[in-house]
């Protein structure tokens, strides 16, 4: 599996400490499954039954925070908290380096599956 290692802008606060290093690593089947019900919520309709659903941003930020690997010394994956907690510069920074950690594994997999019958 995939992993890319950065240094944020600005840190995350996590007790006394400011952590500036993250690794990030590819979404695992298990991550995109539990981002995408992490991101749902029930909702009454017009005609007063329930439906889920699923908002755009809160997935992408579930399946962003599932992506981090590491903050400093702290394994595992950072909570919405500190998604929130973090600059804005952070954030855009989390989020291009896990697009670019996506689109190498997708590149990876599409080259995979082309060879896919061959000897």
């Amino acid at each position: 599996m995939a992993e890319v290692t950065f240094d944020l802008l600005d840190g995350l606060t996590i007790g006394a400490d400011i952590h500036t290093t993250v690794t990030l690593k590819e979404m695992s089947a298990g991550d995109i499954l539990d981002a995408g019900m992490a991101a749902e919520r029930p909702m009454r309709l017009a005609d007063g039954s329930l439906a889920l659903m699923q908002s755009s941003t809160l997935l992408g930020l579930e399946g962003l925070r599932r992506q981090v690997a590491r903050v400093g010394d702290r394994p595992g994956a950072l909570t919405l908290t500190e998604i929130r907690s973090l600059s804005g510069r952070d954030l855009s920074l989390l989020q291009a380096h896990a697009a670019e950690l996506d689109e190498a594994a997708g590149r990876a997999l599409a080259e995979a599956l082309s060879r896919r019958g061959e000897p």
